[in-house]
């Protein structure tokens, strides 16, 4: 599958999956209502697509928000997809950097795992890395497979 785009008037997204992992392009002046719609794009992208962690590359937009309306917004998503939540670091802008940590703290104790980095490197092996880590714990609370049980005719 190739990249899937979105078109904001002032921003762009670009995602695309690859191996689990998927990375987005945001780019352009990143508002309020942009960001309400990347962030419910977005976590329909991961619910469609069973992603289980991404780098969000934030590196080419000018953020025109803060981090309490990030946070409502990606709220706002999780509703309609909780798959948003999953591992997902934020490659920031320099200028935005204290912005993207602010953001990202608020995001963990909402229960999403996020995390800051400047450079894209760092952000690909951390995803990758708690993607896993977030997988096997998901795996926990799964009921192992077993064997058929008696059907509930022979029970009585």
């Amino acid at each position: 599958m190739g990249p899937i785009l979105h078109d904001y008037g002032a921003a762009s997204m670009a995602a695309d999956p690859n191996g689990g992992l998927a990375v987005a392009h945001v780019t352009g002046l990143v508002t309020p209502a942009i960001s309400l719609q990347l962030l419910r794009d977005n976590a329909a992208f991961v619910a469609r697509n069973k992603i289980a962690g991404q780098v969000a590359v934030y590196s080419g937009a000018a953020m025109a928000i803060n981090a309490e309306s990030m946070l409502r917004n990606a709220q706002v998503a999780r509703i309609e997809a909780p798959e948003i939540a999953l591992p997902t670091a934020i490659v920031a802008p320099v200028e935005a950097f204290e912005l993207c940590r602010s953001y990202c703290a608020l995001m963990c104790e909402a229960g999403f795992w996020r995390r800051a980095f400047l450079d894209y490197e760092s952000a690909l092996r951390w995803a990758a890395e708690y993607a896993q880590i977030r997988e096997e714990l998901l795996a926990q609370r799964r009921p192992a497979p077993t064997e058929a049980g008696p059907s509930p005719e022979e029970i009585t």
